[in-house]
């Protein structure tokens, strides 16, 4: 399948007409539509054909203009290569430079969980029809130039024989003109063919005007209340300000949509001024939890932010993606900080982007350079995963970092200027810093040689820092090796890490920056004649810019730990989540794990430290608990759950917040406006989940009492056909129920298997307008019932976090240690039925069995099931996959091929978990 087309021809514009069937009642909606097409092309030189993209396309009807004159149809021969996904239009007895194409054909509709097209709804009551084109799906609509450098304007027009009176029809543009039968809506800028975007649904809006004159709207179903749009709408205003003014630049458009719509193929798409988002990503209501409005603020500002980077300037080749999601990622957060700053953002930012692209950086199947040429529409497509986002965001971060913010804005402004409507490449950026910055800002060498490496090779470095004397440190950086895989070879760094060494000695602060050059075994020295002061601490990389792992050596870490208490939230944030990463060093073996612990021969004893140091201090920031958290939760699952040492540690560090973790679980969902929140001073209920969850697995008596306590609070509320059960409260209750199903009896982990029926129920009994009824689950929840008596919740109320609470119930279903359960989950594993349908969370479960080392119990009763072999792979963590491949009874060449080949699956499965 092709990406690029052969020949030197470009659109001019695309002029497409639709007939949508929007009233099919009863019946199955259309499978197909039927379009008309006037597009206008030029060449360079002569030609006597076409090559186009084009998808599952029924020509009809094909006339060709060349130069001005009409080409008789027996002189045009159309060829159709639908492996490559191409069409060929000949008409060799005529040449010329210019030309009309008009076309009378019929496009395939699809269903709204597919990967793109014209997709439909599958419920009768409230049809709905939108486009997702996103990478590569135009030309499943029209025959077209299907490629972000083929830009050009298009103009639609819309037959609205069908369509009922009452529904709205939305597109790029205003409308031009309307009648009963049609509407016309205005020519578009040059635009990528992925960003031709229509909506048509049953719809109502509420709207306002940006201050520099855009019309600003939110659209939902009409079944909607539109006061639960009004937050975004505001939200949407101050975003577009944000970006004219931090870009200085304003836009060609005059007005700006948002349209939710309950089930689309993505979560939310950027199509020129008509942006489309999932319903639950968009409304706002007082029940609306504090983690899901922040996503909202992020995806809006991301959105919007593609309005410069993506729509105005687009990309010269897919080859660059991270250009265009990497910097939407990163301004998405520039953007919330700016209006939310009490939310302490960037503290997000560390953990959700940087560390998860950290670790997916120490994983085989995760690596890839972050420009790769894709030359076909599934490599294309695969480009969209976590390093274009995350990993482009974390190096927009740095090289933000490295050449100062206002060289950066600058840099950025005049890129943008300089391509309006047009397209652009890294180059281009590249060549505009090289020239505003300083020449010896980077020693030997420009901002365009140092980033080179960055962009060409994968993985990440790791800077060992040790203190070579009583006044000097010195640093190596070593190319951080593969944790799922021994590596042997030369681990010599591939990136030139420029990287800023803070210095702190009481109330004197000085920061020194470091270039250590690729490639290098030689250590680099810095002299800090401060360091004769015990007291003195040395942090590097304080703001977290460079995209690295630092790790000290005792020395160092004692000073650090010292002074933990004074350190910023970023560097005690980075202090933790660097440290943690020793725990997946631990599991390596070969070349780089005897590089680094040469540098750190301490193990896991100073993540043990920054446990105990928080408790000391009290600490309450909620991104560094939750990273402590997480890395306590991470150390059990790895089996270092009944070490002593572990577990006094755990207890020191987080007992302190059982009281804010109570607070958080009965707290109320919802306050009146966005400045009433301030996340980086309380617990969310994610991180109280994970500092319960830890608690309770290390025996805490506090702890299991508060599990007792919510639990049966949970019971209550799941029987009480009018109560509040919240959506903080069922996170943090059900990190409650694993605590107590792994060290309770078979009582406990009924309540978890009546949740997990309640939810299936409720989420079977789904009655959003615009649910895909293809994936209806009626007949298919589970058959089979335990051998023992269970309790039941009656259905009753609403599900406030459907299906995410669901994968948190199956997981919990795996941690008792009963023969019984055992016995019973296994029959269910082998039984053809929900849990198998929703694998992704299954999987997960599986996972969780191989981290607690449970699954010896049940592993025979599993060995020949294929199926499950499959989704136990997908379910691993990183550090799971060492341990299983040395468990005993594993070594078959059948299990190891599957476990090779299983670890493709885990990037796209966390990938799609993410959200």
């Amino acid at each position: 399948m092709s990406v690029e087309l052969e020949g030197n021809a470009r659109p001019v514009s695309y002029d497409v007409t639709i007939s949508p069937c929007m009233s099919w009642g009863e019946s199955q909606p259309p499978s197909t539509m039927v379009c008309r097409m006037v597009m206008r092309w030029e060449s360079l030189d002569p030609i006597n054909h076409l090559v186009l993209h084009s998808c599952d396309i029924g020509f009809q009807d094909i006339e060709v203009e060349v130069n001005g004159k009409v080409i008789d149809n027996k002189d045009i021969t159309l060829l159709v290569d639908s492996p490559r996904q191409l069409a060929r239009i000949d008409f060799n007895l005529f040449s010329g430079t210019s030309g009309i194409l008009r076309t009378r054909h019929t496009a395939q509709l699809r269903g709204l969980t597919s990967k793109g097209g014209v997709c439909v709804s599958q419920q009768n009551s409230s049809p709905v029809m939108i486009t997702h084109f996103e990478p590569l799906c135009a030309r499943s609509l029209i025959p077209c130039f299907d490629c972000p450098s083929m830009k050009a304007p298009f103009q639609l027009t819309v037959i609205k024989d069908d369509i009922p009176s009452h529904f709205t029809i939305l597109s790029n543009t205003p409308v031009e003109e309307e009648s009963e039968s049609r509407v016309r809506f205005k020519q578009t800028t040059r635009i990528c063919s992925y960003l031709f975007a229509f909506v048509i649904a049953d719809l109502h809006s509420i709207s306002t005007t940006s201050s520099s004159g855009i019309k600003l709207s939110v659209y939902a179903p009409r079944t909607r209340d539109l006061e639960e749009a009004r937050s975004s709408l505001h939200v949407l205003k101050q975003t577009i300000s944000f970006f004219e003014d931090y870009f200085d630049l304003r836009l060609n458009m005059s007005k700006l949509d948002i349209i939710g719509i309950p089930m689309l193929p993505a979560i939310a798409m950027e199509n020129h001024c008509c942006l489309v988002f999932r319903l639950n990503y968009l409304l706002i209501s007082r029940q609306t939890p504090l983690n899901r409005i922040q996503r909202i603020v992020r995806l809006v500002a991301h959105e919007v932010s593609h309005h410069w980077f993506g729509n105005s300037t687009s990309l010269d080749s897919w080859d660059s993606i991270w250009l265009k999601e990497g910097f939407a990622r990163y301004l998405e957060y520039l953007c919330t900080d700016k209006l939310f700053p009490s939310w302490g953002f960037w503290g997000d930012f560390h953990i959700t982007v940087v560390e998860e692209m950290k670790v997916g950086d120490c994983v085989n199947v995760h690596r890839r350079p972050l420009e790769v040429h894709a030359p076909t529409v599934s490599s294309v497509v695969k480009l969209f995963d976590r390093v274009c986002y995350a990993k482009g965001a974390s190096l927009v971060k740095m090289i933000r970092h490295v050449i100062g913010e206002e060289t950066f804005r600058s840099s950025v402004c005049k890129f943008l200027k300089n391509t309006v409507d047009g397209n652009g490449s890294p180059r281009d950026l590249f060549n505009i810093i090289d020239s505003l910055v300083p020449s010896n800002l980077i020693p030997g060498m420009t901002v365009t040689e140092w980033f080179e490496p960055w962009k060409r090779n994968e993985s990440l470095p790791v800077v060992c820092i040790r203190q070579s004397s009583a006044t000097a440190i010195s640093l190596l950086a070593v190319r951080h090796p593969s944790i799922l895989r021994c590596e042997e070879g030369d681990l010599s760094s591939l990136f030139p890490v420029f990287i800023e060494i803070e210095i702190c000695c009481g109330t004197k602060v000085r920061r020194e920056k470091l270039l250590i050059p690729p490639g290098g075994a030689t250590e680099q020295h810095l002299s800090i004649p401060e360091m004769v002061d015990g007291s003195c601490v040395v942090v590097a990389n304080p703001d977290a810019s460079t995209y690295c792992r630092c790790l000290y050596d005792d020395t160092l870490t004692n000073r650090l730990l010292k002074n933990f208490k004074t350190l910023t939230e970023t560097c005690r944030l980075n202090l933790i989540t660097d440290t943690s990463s020793l725990l997946h060093i631990s599991t390596m073996s070969g070349q780089g794990k005897a590089v680094i612990q040469s540098y750190l021969p301490t193990g896991v004893d100073p993540l043990f430290k920054y446990f105990e140091a928080i408790g000391l201090n009290k600490e309450t920031d909620n991104f560094v608990v939750s990273a402590a958290a997480t890395a306590a939760l991470d150390l059990a699952l790895k089996g270092f759950l009944y070490s002593t040492k572990l577990k006094q540690y755990i207890l020191t560090g987080f007992e302190h917040l059982l009281p804010e973790v109570e607070r958080v679980a009965y707290s109320e969902a919802g306050v009146a406006t966005f400045g009433e929140y301030r996340r980086c001073d309380q617990l969310t209920a994610e991180t109280a989940a994970s500092v319960l969850q830890a608690l309770g697995f290390c025996e805490s008596e506090d702890a299991l009492s508060l599990c007792s306590k919510l639990q049966a609070e949970l019971i209550k509320r799941m029987n009480d056909e009018g109560g509040e059960r919240g959506t903080d409260f069922l996170i943090v209750a059900m990190s409650a129920v694993k605590a107590k199903v792994l060290h309770g009896g078979l009582d406990d982990w009924c309540v978890a298997w009546s949740m997990y029926e309640w939810v299936q129920t409720m989420t079977n009994n789904d009655s959003d307008p615009f649910s895909d009824h293809s994936h209806n689950h009626d007949d298919q929840t589970t058959s089979l019932t335990p051998p023992f008596p269970t309790i039941k919740f009656p259905l009753v109320g609403t599900l406030p976090i459907g299906y995410n609470l669901l994968g948190t119930v199956l997981e919990t279903l795996f941690l008792s240690k009963h023969e019984a359960v055992n016995d019973f989950i296994v029959s269910l594993i082998l039984e053809d039925n929900q849990m198998q349908i929703e694998g992704r969370f299954f999987s997960l479960a599986l996972g969780l069995l191989v981290n607690y080392h449970i699954i010896d119990g049940i592993l025979p009763k599993l060995v020949k099931s294929k199926f499950t072999w499959t989704l136990l792979v997908a379910g691993l963590n990183y550090g799971s996959v060492g341990w299983l491949r040395n468990h005993k009874g594993l070594h078959t060449p059948r299990f190891q091929d599957i476990l090779d080949s299983g670890l493709m699956c885990i990037d796209s499965l966390h990938h799609s978990l993410a959200d």
